[in-house]
């Protein structure tokens, strides 16, 4: 790096700054229940920067770091310093922060810090987050601190963060809760998620859902059809075949064929399962008779491969709404090489068909790329 770079780095990184203020919590302290076991951790010197005398952990450490032009490397290496710090002196560590300019290099180092300041001593840590101005870093650190609770107390955890905590804060520890409770305990976590406001509920529910799901699809869509007939209902039982179908399609749309009026959760697993197998997606819902599922499984088909979607559709030509899946699929095919799509359009057999598909092709390739379409036009 340039000597005068440097400079500018470490001139920025001494003046840059926001207050931390003084370290107090939201509310109650909460109660925290010590884990000796991180303790012990925390005593022990770790690899790599473990090695490094603490005097040495300095802000010319610090600043060196920063220098590094390789964004990916530098980070890891602020990640790794925020680590160490918080293992051996979170306090100082903390104060490390203000200078470091780069709101993503600040992040990457508060995150790991705060995370091992939590095992050492979370009431400290919960209130280092609370001092931090309100915004991403903040729900960021406050999500981190959190997780590393509800490890230990997971109700405790989230009754602090819905009673304590707001905005962000709030939404961001929530979800990091949820998750760790989910992996524990989702029938639980998921009954503390109903007993809340519906603001709380829109954020932790679904994670506490996915989670589930991920695991456990049977029971978790047993469970989710237990709730009251509603949007709750309805929402709770999408976000888990949602899920089921993103990791076991096959057995989700075995699932959902069983059900009297698949159509809604047909179209959510048909458009998960074509994310990632789009030919067996598009040949159930032909072949279990789910004309509406088709159409967001051809359109997400069409958006990684349009000319296969195109091919297999027009070897399944007699579906209902055939006309409706050639016009989405051009279109997308139309995105990628307008030309081949307008080429196709032409050798539709439908007059009115043909005469929209073209027409709409044409136009949307004239507002990208003009003169391409009007050398088209001409070359006809």
């Amino acid at each position: 790096m340039r000597s005068s770079h440097t400079a500018v780095i470490t001139g920025i990184a001494l003046a840059a700054g926001f207050g931390l203020g003084r370290w107090t919590l939201p509310g109650p302290p909460p109660p925290v229940t010590a884990d000796p076991s991180a303790h012990a951790a925390s005593d022990k010197p770790s690899s790599g920067l473990g090695k490094v005398a603490v005097s040495q952990l300095n802000l010319g450490t610090l600043t060196t770091a920063l220098q590094s032009m390789d964004v990916g490397q530098r980070q890891r290496s602020l990640a790794e310093l925020g680590r160490e710090w918080g293992e051996r002196d979170p306090v100082q560590g903390w104060t490390m922060l203000r200078s470091i300019p780069g709101l993503a290099d600040r992040q990457s180092f508060a995150e790991t810090l705060i995370e091992a300041w939590a095992r050492r001593d979370l009431h400290a840590a919960l209130g280092a987050c609370g001092s931090l101005p309100a915004g991403e870093l903040r729900a960021v650190a406050f999500a981190k601190a959190a997780s590393v609770w509800a490890r230990q107390s997971p109700q405790q955890a989230a009754d602090f963060a819905a009673r304590d905590l707001s905005g962000s804060a709030r939404s961001s520890a929530l979800v990091a809760i949820v998750q760790e409770w989910a992996q524990q305990q989702p029938q639980s976590a998921a009954a503390w998620c109903l007993a809340q406001s519906e603001n709380v509920q829109s954020h932790a529910l679904p994670e506490v859902l996915r989670f589930w799901a991920n695991t456990d699809p049977q029971n978790a869509v047993q469970w989710a059809g237990t709730l009251p007939e509603g949007s709750r209902r309805t929402s709770a039982v999408e976000a888990v075949v949602s899920e089921w179908a993103d990791q076991y399609p096959a057995e989700a749309a075995a699932w959902v064929q069983k059900m009297k009026s698949p159509s809604a959760l047909a179209e959510t697993v048909g458009q998960t399962w074509a994310a990632s197998d789009p030919e067996a997606a598009a040949r159930w819902a032909f072949e279990a008779g789910l004309s509406e599922t088709l159409l967001p499984v051809l359109a997400t088909w069409a958006t990684a491969d349009a000319k296969a979607a195109f091919d297999w559709m027009t070897n399944h030509a007699g579906t209902d709404n055939g006309d409706e899946l050639r016009f989405v699929v051009l279109q997308a095919w139309g995105n990628d090489d307008p030309a081949a799509a307008l080429a196709q359009a032409q050798r539709l057999t439908n007059p009115a068909a043909r005469e929209k598909t073209v027409q709409a092709l044409l136009a949307d390739w004239q507002e990208r790329e003009p003169e391409a379409a009007a050398t088209w036009l001409r070359a006809k």
